[in-house]
C-alpha cells in the first residue's frame, strides 16, 4: 500500500474508532446514576462515554437530567443540583455553563428538569421550583419567563415536566401531577389543557412523564402511572394505546419515563424499572431491548432522564 493510501486508511480508521464524534442515528442519554452522558449504538446496544466528571473538562455534573440537541449538534443538559444549563461538545465531552445564577441575567432557575429547543435556537427550560417555563438566550444565557402562575392566562401548570415544540411553535408540556397535557402559547404564555380526564377520549392519563412527536405531528406520551405508551391526537386530545401490558409483545414496561422517535419512526423508551432502553414498533406495539445490563457492552445504565437521537444532516 502506498503512503498516501496508508494515511487515508489510517485517518478513516481513527474516525470510525472515535465514538465521541457520533453518527446519525446514534442514541445519546443523560444518566444521573452514572453521572454521565452516554452514547448508545442503535444496532449493538454498546454504550460509550460522551461526557462525565472524568471525561471532558468543565463544571461537574451532579444530577444530569434534561437533554436536548442544538441545531449545530452540541448537547444541552440541565442539572437541578446546580440550577444550571450546560452546553456539551459531543466530540471532546467538554462542558461549559450556558446559564446559571452566575451566568446570564433574569429569572433564576430553581430546579430545572427538562429542556427543549425552539426553531430559532432559544432554549426552553421547565422549572419545578418556580414552577414555570423559562426561555434562555443561547448566546448570552439571559433568562425570561414564558409561562408561570403570574405570567399567561389559563390554569397554572402544577408540575411542569417534559416538553416538546410543535411545528407551529406552540410548547407542549406534560404536567404529571395534574395529570394533563398543556399547550402553551410561546408569545403570551397562555395555557390550555388539551388532553386530560376532562379533555379527549381514551385511557386516562395517570402520570404523564415523557413526550415526543411523530412525523405526522401525533404525540407520544409515556405514562408511568399506567406503564403504557399512548398516542395523542394534537387537535382533539384523544388518546390510544401504542404499547402496554395488553398491547404488543416483548419485554413489558416496569417504570418507563423517557421517549423519543428515530428517523425511521421507531420509538425509543427508557424504562427505569428494568434499567433498559427499549425499541417499540409504532404499529404493533412490540417491544425489544436495545441496550441493558445483558445487551450491549460498556458503562451500565443507572438512572436515565433524557434521550436524544443524532439526526441525519
Amino acid at each position: 500500500m502506498s503512503l498516501g493510501r496508508l494515511l487515508v486508511a489510517t485517518a478513516a480508521a481513527l474516525l470510525a474508532a472515535a465514538p465521541a464524534l457520533g453518527a446519525p442515528g446514534d442514541i445519546i442519554v443523560s444518566d444521573a446514576g452514572a453521572n454521565a452522558v452516554l452514547r448508545v449504538d442503535p444496532k449493538t446496544g454498546d454504550r460509550s462515554l460522551v461526557s462525565s466528571n472524568r471525561h471532558g473538562s468543565g463544571p461537574r455534573m451532579i444530577v444530569p437530567r434534561g437533554l436536548a440537541l442544538e441545531p449545530a449538534g452540541t448537547l444541552l443538559l440541565v442539572d437541578p443540583a446546580t440550577d444550571a444549563l450546560l452546553r456539551i461538545d459531543r466530540k471532546s465531552g467538554n462542558r461549559s455553563v450556558l446559564t446559571s445564577g452566575e451566568v446570564g441575567v433574569g429569572a433564576n432557575l430553581r430546579f430545572p428538569v427538562e429542556i427543549a429547543v425552539e426553531a430559532d435556537g432559544s432554549v426552553l427550560v421547565s422549572d419545578l421550583g418556580t414552577p414555570a417555563i423559562l426561555r434562555v438566550n443561547p448566546r448570552t444565557g439571559d433568562r425570561s419567563i414564558v409561562s408561570a402562575p403570574l405570567v399567561g392566562d389559563g390554569d397554572p401548570i402544577q408540575t411542569p415536566g417534559d416538553m416538546i415544540v410543535e411545528r407551529s411553535g406552540a410548547i407542549l408540556v406534560a404536567d404529571f401531577s395534574a395529570p394533563a397535557l398543556v399547550r402553551v402559547d410561546p408569545k403570551t404564555g397562555e395555557r390550555q389543557v388539551f388532553s386530560s380526564a376532562d379533555r379527549g377520549q381514551g385511557p386516562s392519563l395517570l402520570r404523564p412523564v415523557g413526550l415526543a412527536i411523530e412525523a405526522d405531528d401525533n404525540l407520544l406520551v409515556i405514562d408511568s402511572g399506567s406503564n403504557a405508551l399512548y398516542r395523542v391526537d394534537p387537535a382533539s386530545g384523544d388518546r390510544s394505546v401504542v404499547s402496554s401490558a395488553d398491547r404488543g409483545k416483548g419485554q413489558p414496561f416496569a417504570n418507563p419515563h423517557n421517549v423519543t422517535v428515530e428517523a425511521d419512526g421507531g420509538i425509543l423508551v427508557f424504562d427505569d424499572g428494568i434499567a433498559a432502553l427499549l425499541r417499540v414498533d409504532p404499529r404493533s406495539g412490540d417491544r425489544t431491548v436495545v441496550s441493558s445490563r445483558t445487551v450491549g457492552k460498556g458503562t451500565i445504565f443507572g438512572e436515565v432522564w433524557g434521550i436524544v437521537v443524532v439526526p441525519t444532516p
